[in-house]
């Protein structure tokens, strides 16, 4: 990391403090939403089922960003795309402030849901672009999001200490100011990339790059989307796929999971959640720190069989100690897996402008229809036989990493 801000100029040094600014405002946000949806809920008059078709708006908005990011680049240029993309964050959360009937509240979640994706696509793409492979710089970014979503729960719990009837409005309130500024912010900085072409060609020869690179920018529409053709591509799309859909089937369900099980209280389960993002922010601390001397491949094969282990730990065990052991192992394991995965395949993020937009939505798609699926089979036979799908998603996950691993040993990579 030392390397990184050394060789940054001052400018890109400041883009990089709004990056983590605007994550740790997302973090909040995001994790903040869930805290507070019952309230939301009972000051609105919804039912059950349309909290949780707001929850699934978000969702949509979320995938549905990435479709368009590339084109808004080529369009606005990357700084002008990312401010008005991030300012659907604040937009948002004050329509949730206000309140309103579902169709209001449902077009608040989706500016949410947008925002979300268009800060994971752009934070990304201007972080890889700047740390030129490095996995540390990613995974650095993503700390802020963990920090954020630690400190969300306690800011709604102290809102409701300072007003027990109005003090989830309070807490949205202050994460629709911290989204307002990071926009505000945003405006100032002097947002670029190395690649700023309409096509997204870098202005400086690598290893990474096509013998044809250097084309004018007349590519047609297949060779814009080349990147699928690529291996290294394929196996990173589906190691991010494995990982969303663990993640948001983890942050959903598993309070739930222990409930149900009966293997612990109440009290204990509401503890998890919490566990869970302290594992995840000392886990991507970790990943920065090993980012220095290991090479993102490396990192994503001990990640990716960890996360395996632990998760048929998780699934199998009936005994309270050796699950929290598994939930903390998870986080560890986890939390670094999308930021080195984006470090992995980082020369054909910077080369096709289209690719961090798709592979964000691609990947989104694990994280909707996992959560969905548990939910599925634990109505047609219990939570735990549901938990084994997150098992065999962690097994697939383990064969990616695996197969990552391969490629790159073998000199098959592009990145």
């Amino acid at each position: 990391m030392k390397e990184f801000w050394s060789r940054l100029p001052r400018y890109r040094r400041l883009v990089v403090l709004e990056l983590y600014f605007v994550y740790f405002a997302l973090g909040i946000a995001v994790i903040l939403i869930g805290s507070i949806l019952p309230s939301l809920r009972d000051a609105n008059a919804l039912s059950y089922g349309q909290s949780g078709n707001l929850l699934s708006v978000q969702s949509i908005g979320f995938l549905l960003i990435g479709l368009v990011t590339g084109e808004a680049v080529r369009r606005l240029g990357i700084k002008w795309s990312y401010v008005l993309t991030v300012a659907f964050l604040p937009a948002g959360m004050f329509m949730l402030v206000r309140g309103g009937s579902f169709l209001f509240l449902s077009a608040a979640m989706f500016l949410v849901g947008l925002a979300k994706g268009a800060i994971t696509d752009y934070n990304n793409r201007v972080i890889s672009d700047y740390a030129d492979g490095e996995a540390g710089p990613i995974n650095s970014l993503h700390i802020f999001f963990a920090i954020g979503a630690c400190l969300a729960p306690f800011a709604a719990l102290a809102m409701n200490r300072l007003s027990p009837d109005s003090g989830w409005l309070y807490a949205l309130v202050l994460s629709a100011v911290l989204a307002a500024a990071a926009v505000v912010v945003g405006i100032f900085v002097k947002m670029d990339l190395s690649a700023p072409d309409a096509e997204g060609a870098s202005a400086a020869a690598g290893p990474d790059r096509p013998s044809d690179a250097g084309r004018a920018a007349g590519q047609t529409r297949t060779s814009a989307l080349a990147f699928f053709r690529e291996p290294l591509f394929l196996w990173t799309l589906l190691i991010g796929i494995c990982d969303q859909a663990l993640e948001s089937s983890l942050m959903g369900w598993l309070t739930t999971y222990y409930l149900e099980t009966g293997i612990v209280g109440e009290a204990a389960s509401q503890l998890t959640t919490s566990l869970l993002w302290v594992c995840f922010l000392i886990g991507r601390i970790g990943c920065m720190l090993i980012a220095v001397k290991w090479r993102p491949e490396k990192m994503l094969l001990v990640m990716g069989i960890g996360t395996a282990v632990f998760m048929v730990c998780l699934s199998a065990s009936v005994h309270a100690p050796v699950l929290f052991l598994s939930t903390a192992g998870l986080g560890l394991c986890l939390s670094g897996v999308y930021g080195t995965a984006v470090s992995n395949a980082s020369g054909i993020f910077s080369r096709y402008p289209a690719a961090m937009g798709l592979y964000v939505t691609i990947a989104g798609i694990g994280g909707a229809a996992a959560p969905a699926a548990i939910g599925w089979l634990s109505d047609l036979f219990s939570v735990r036989n549901g938990f084994w799908v997150l098992a065999g998603i962690a097994a697939v996950l383990a064969f990616a990493v695996c197969s990552n691993r391969r490629l790159h040993a073998s000199g098959g990579r592009d990145a």
